[in-house]
């Protein structure tokens, strides 16, 4: 198993909860060598214990500066086309698709945003953590977070829910939002 990994801390792998003793991290790859051979027609979860400072790309920290001071504490990701990889393990390649979870700790003030539907929030003492799960396969591109001080505008498509996050300082975005479920209709 070949995965595109740049710039991260690899501290160890499991499939399905295994561990596996046999890797090699190389510039832009972490190479994953199981005992068994894996089978392409089973499907497997890989954990991948890891830590990285100040991502190339991919992952973004916005701070208030001497010429922005006002500009919100804000931390994002944008991987299109193949940026996941400077932030996350992954097969950074759009026609490659998978389910994620993730878990994002941040301080109580701020909102974290992610993929799919939201399944817990904890809290523990000044941070909270909030756990995000998609369960539909999607590209890694599309894999993001957003973590800072969100309002919600809630609306419904066919009865199914629509929420769209926008900065708590930026309330004229409102009117724009107002067309979302026709754009969902067209896709």
């Amino acid at each position: 198993l070949i995965l595109d990994s740049v710039g991260l801390s690899i501290e160890g792998v499991k499939i399905n909860n295994d561990p596996v003793i046999n890797y090699k991290i190389e510039p832009e790859h972490l190479i994953i060598t199981p005992l068994i051979p894996l089978s392409p027609s089973k499907v497997y979860q890989v954990s991948i214990d890891y830590s990285v400072t100040k991502p190339k790309l991919g992952a973004y920290f916005i701070l208030p500066t001497e010429f922005y001071p006002n500009i919100p504490k804000t931390a994002f990701s944008q991987n299109e086309p193949i940026d996941a990889r400077f932030w996350f393990p992954n097969n950074d390649r759009p026609d490659d698709k998978a389910t994620t979870e993730m878990y994002i700790t941040t301080d109580s003030q701020f909102f974290a945003l992610s993929n799919g539907q939201l399944e817990d929030v904890t809290t523990d003492g000044a941070t909270k953590t909030y756990h995000w799960k998609q369960t539909l396969p999607f590209s890694s591109y599309l894999i993001s977070f957003a973590i800072g001080n969100f309002n919600v505008f809630k609306s419904n498509f066919n009865s199914i829910p629509v929420e769209s996050y926008y900065h708590s300082n930026k309330e004229n975005v409102i009117p724009s939002l107002h067309d979302t479920n026709k754009m969902v209709a067209l896709f």
